[in-house]
């Protein structure tokens, strides 16, 4: 055999040699499952929206409190902004607004939803009753009302005292307390509302009434 003829031959099977193991390459690739690695997703993180409160308009707070039929102030006296605070406990701030409601102040608490809807907050009393958050503050000589907010315990309680017909004129308080005089609530993030709040009423009520 030739020089020649003997380089081809190796030429050829050289060539052989490397289809053959490509082609047993293939079939290895071809029966292994291939794993994707799924791409790296970005946390988001949340972060609490800051409601501007004191942006809000007259009208703007007129529409707001249009659909409560239930909440009464002097319309013509409006109402102002009083304090904002994140009153329950979601990282949004609230809005407390202050009005008249004949002879005395009357605050209520607006909220948001989760649209970022604004409504006004709605307490469920301890008979199951529900209504606005009215909170007054009322100090006349023969009636005593207030209130307090409790940030810290996301709720609130509201105090109502008797006339003490027995004090005397030398007392600086004429005021008692009966068993209801305080209620206490606290934020349902369940029902949305501020319920009322044994523990809390309990609490308050033997600091308030000593």
């Amino acid at each position: 055999m030739s020089s020649g003829s003997k380089n081809i031959l190796i030429i050829l099977l050289l060539a052989l040699v490397f289809v053959m193991g490509y082609m047993m390459l293939n079939t290895k690739n071809e029966g292994e499952e291939v794993t994707e690695i799924p791409a790296i997703q970005e946390k988001s993180e949340v972060t609490s929206k800051k409601v501007e409160w004191e942006t809000l308009s007259e009208s703007e707070l007129a529409d707001i409190f249009f659909f409560e039929p239930d909440i009464f102030y002097e319309k013509e006296s409006g109402l102002k902004l009083s304090e904002t605070l994140d009153l329950t406990g979601d990282g949004v701030t609230e809005g407390i607004f202050i009005g008249h409601g004949g002879n005395n102040n009357v605050s209520f608490i607006l909220t948001t939803e989760a649209d970022g809807t604004i409504v006004t907050a709605k307490e469920k009393d301890k008979d199951g009753n529900t209504a606005p958050v009215s909170l007054y503050e009322i100090g006349r000589v023969m009636v005593y009302q207030n209130f307090k907010l409790l940030p810290a315990e996301h709720g609130y309680y509201k105090v109502t005292m008797d006339f003490d017909e027995t004090a005397k004129s030398t007392e600086t308080s004429h005021f008692k307390c009966n068993e209801d005089s305080v209620n206490a609530y606290a934020w349902d993030e369940q029902t949305k509302l501020f319920a009322w709040n044994q523990e809390l009423t309990t609490k308050y009520t033997k600091e308030v009434c000593k």
